[in-house]
């Protein structure tokens, strides 16, 4: 027997490791097997090897870290251009660090205001805004008399996105949230608040560059020449008071309700011309939801306009889709929301009387008036208020005719523009597809309505006149019974006839006829009746 040096233990741990790792192949086989990439559908995918919680934790713990080490994202700075071409998210927040500037918030909101339509009706102001289908923005539906939901408001605002549809602008639409709710302004959701844009026909959308640009419009020379006095609106600077009479009152209304502002409302603004030109000629006729919503989109995007209009129109939506509720945050306003009407014109520069039978108005020198609607009619001999020299219904400044007729509401114009007038109307009741009609029937068709309209206002002037002479005429009517009485009076008096004087009335049914005159008729006429007076 040899013996070794090697311990017998020594030789079973050998052994034992042997045995142990007897298919180290195997076991190396089987771990790249784990790694094999299953391409095939009918082969079964491995289980993915489990990792212990604590490395789940520690690789946890790793992430946050090194999110901690790394700065916050800051919001982006919004130093010009839109809002919506800054990432969406973002959007809110940075309209509400605009609106943030506003030294009181409240100054931030520009509410529309009511109109009186008793008050300036006689003045033709009215029928400006029905002729062009926008009575409804004359007035407000949110309901309120004070009210101002403004973290509504402002947060359906930051958070609006446009959608042009399909066929812009008519299918353009307004949606932003309020908290979970959606609310979404269109053209169909508008209407369903008032009848805006109520005349038959199309209307026009000008583009943004027309609306707020116009002076590179061709028309534009024209436009001024229109609306301002003669030989006023050339400077650089346009001032108010330089303004036809009428328009400086319109231009109020137009800073309020259709294209509002705050800054600047003693100036005229490019933006306005072509809203003031619009009402006073009846076209071309804009959509007046349009604007609306124009107005909203673009105080929202442009960074230098701090304001959000048209708010009680946005709070009637609001509430019409349950975004604003009586349990919502509000603000109320000092004074309410005090309408326009014609003892509060004060602040706004002009000066108000009422008479027996008119308004008048007073602005910067020149003076106007409109016959009320319940004026008392004039006692027999009793003449009418004279007219001022400065007022602009007076014959000195040619314009007696027109305003007197927007006083009176019959609607007709002076004699000295009825040509242009006419011409204008023509043009305006033109048939939508009167361009695709041949030339007989353009000239048919204008023809006519010219014809109607200028026999319109011959019937209108001619009614006009009968009014305002008629207690002259009937005057000069009693005076000519008068002098012809004392002509034959005095005739009979020279020839030594007694003065004959008309008998009174015999009732031929109940008078009997004098005595004895029967039986002188008798021979001539046979059996005589009774006289008849």
């Amino acid at each position: 027997m040899v013996k070794t040096k090697k311990p017998a233990g020594k030789t079973i741990k050998r052994n034992a490791v042997a045995s142990s790792s007897s298919s180290p192949k195997q076991q190396r086989a089987g771990r790249q097997k784990e790694l094999v990439v299953h391409n095939s559908e009918n082969e079964p995918i491995p289980e993915p090897l489990s990792v212990h919680p604590a490395q789940l934790r520690r690789e946890q713990m790793e992430r946050e870290a090194q999110a901690q080490r790394q700065p916050p994202r800051l919001r982006p700075d919004w130093k010009g251009g839109f809002l919506d071409d800054i990432e969406y998210k973002w959007q809110a927040e940075l309209f509400d660090w605009k609106m943030s500037k506003n030294s009181d918030r409240k100054d931030g909101f520009m509410c529309e205001k009511e109109i009186s339509i008793e008050d300036f009706k006689p003045f033709g102001l009215v029928q400006k805004f029905e002729a062009l289908g926008w009575e409804a923005a004359l007035k407000c539906y949110d309901g309120e008399t004070g009210k101002v939901c403004m973290d509504a408001i402002q947060e359906w605002v930051g958070r609006l996105e446009m959608d042009p549809g399909t066929k812009p602008p008519e299918t353009m639409k307004l949606t932003g949230w309020v908290g979970e709710v959606k609310v979404i302004m269109s053209f169909e959701t508008l209407n369903e608040i008032a009848k805006f844009d109520s005349k038959e026909g199309r209307y026009t959308f000008p583009k943004e560059v027309e609306l707020y640009h116009p002076e590179k419009n061709k028309k534009w020379d024209t436009m001024l020449k229109d609306v301002f006095e003669p030989g006023k609106g050339k400077e650089k600077k346009m001032k108010k008071e330089e303004l036809k009479l009428p328009l400086r009152l319109l231009l109020t209304f137009v800073q309020q309700n259709v294209m509002p502002r705050r800054s600047d409302r003693a100036g005229i603004r490019d933006s306005d011309i072509p809203i003031l030109h619009c009402l006073m000629k009846g076209k071309p006729k804009i959509s007046y939801r349009y604007l609306v919503m124009m107005n909203i989109w673009t105080s929202r995007n442009y960074r230098e306009k701090q304001l959000i209009p048209h708010y009680r129109l946005i709070t009637a939506l609001l509430k019409k889709y349950g975004a604003i509720t009586g349990t919502s945050k509000f603000f109320m306003l000092p004074k309410g929301h005090a309408p326009f009407i014609l003892e509060k014109l004060g602040p706004y520069g002009w000066e108000y009387v009422k008479t027996d039978r008119y308004h008048k108005l007073k602005n910067v020198g020149r003076k106007w008036r409109g016959l009320r609607p319940d004026a008392r009619m004039l006692l027999a001999g009793e003449e009418d208020e004279a007219n001022s020299g400065e007022s602009v219904m007076g014959e000195s400044d040619g314009e007696d005719a027109e305003e007197v007729a927007m006083g009176a509401n019959v609607g007709t114009s002076s004699g000295m523009h009825d040509v242009e007038d006419v011409s204008e109307f023509v043009e305006r009741e033109r048939h939508e597809d009167w361009s695709s009609w041949p030339d007989f029937a353009q000239v048919l068709y204008d023809k006519l309505t010219r014809l109607g309209e200028q026999q319109k206002r011959d019937r209108d002037r001619n009614e006009l006149w009968h009014r305002v002479h008629a207690y002259n005429e009937q005057k000069e009517i009693n005076d000519r019974y008068l002098d012809d009485k004392r002509r034959r009076l005095n005739g009979d008096a020279s020839v030594g006839e007694p003065p004959l004087h008309h008998s009174a009335w015999l009732d031929p049914e109940q008078d009997a006829p004098p005595e004895g005159y029967l039986d002188m008729m008798k021979g001539v006429f046979g059996d005589p009746k009774p006289p008849h007076h």
